[in-house]
């Protein structure tokens, strides 16, 4: 599934361009993994206090993309099939009630955290379009330079028998 557009290579590229489209000050938030130390715990992190309190470490291989965003630009060609099974899809979520501000795109099927999302985005540009027009050069190279990641990271997988 890493090759894949519905989920490793779309989701980063589907992201991005949403957030960079002009479209609104777009945000989305996806946690970093299982390293320490994590971005939003820096208290100069520009999302440190609206995030405080809201995270929880887990894992999750079988992640859902929500009916109501579903049909969101930002999600589009992604699918729930997509997303899962990469031993590790994701490994946080958003916990401790809703991020004001913000709504959730995928959410978690564990038993543990049914429902808790994985992804957020800036609920007031949630829906908006995404722009046609080419990105400027830095997204483009900043795309190039996130897809070289992925790629990496599934050819590790692939490399070690995951």
């Amino acid at each position: 599934m890493c090759g894949g557009w519905g989920g490793a290579r779309g989701l980063p590229i589907n992201l991005i361009d949403w957030a960079a489209s002009g479209n609104g000050r777009g945000i989305v938030i996806l946690l970093d993994g299982e390293v320490l130390p994590h971005w939003w715990t820096n208290s100069v992190s520009f999302l440190h206090d609206e995030l405080n309190g809201h995270i929880s470490y887990f894992r999750d291989n079988h992640p859902v993309i929500s009916d109501a965003a579903a049909t969101d630009p930002l999600n589009g060609g992604l699918s729930s099939a997509g997303l899962s099974n990469w031993t590790n899809s994701f490994h946080a979520g958003f916990t401790g009630g809703d991020v004001e501000g913000y709504t959730g795109t995928v959410f978690s099927t564990t038993a543990a955290h049914r429902g808790t999302p994985l992804v957020i985005v800036t609920r007031a540009f949630a829906s908006a379009p995404v722009a046609n027009e080419p990105l400027p050069k830095a997204y483009v190279q900043m795309l190039a330079a996130l897809a070289a990641i992925g790629w990496l990271a599934c050819a590790h997988q692939r490399r070690v028998g995951v």
